[in-house]
């Protein structure tokens, strides 16, 4: 596993996607987001500011329009 990555899969993920990254995550680095985006053809990052790995339990009320515009926003085909 120590080698394996799933960058040239990302491309083939046609439909829009969204990446949620805390800007103080100590676990998975901003980069790693940021990475994401790049490959991803309908990517879209959330960078949420002055957070850590658990923003999703400890900021739900500041995520929570946010996940709510991209779950109820139109699919893109």
């Amino acid at each position: 596993m120590l080698g394996w990555t799933s960058l040239p899969f990302l491309p083939l993920i046609r439909k829009p996607t969204l990446v949620m990254m805390g800007d103080r995550d100590r676990i998975v680095p901003l980069v790693n987001g940021r990475i994401l985006k790049m490959f991803l053809p309908k990517g879209e990052l959330h960078i949420v500011k002055n957070a850590g790995h658990l923003f999703i339990i400890s900021r739900l009320k500041e995520i929570e329009p946010v996940l709510r515009r991209f779950l109820d926003g139109p699919e893109q085909t």
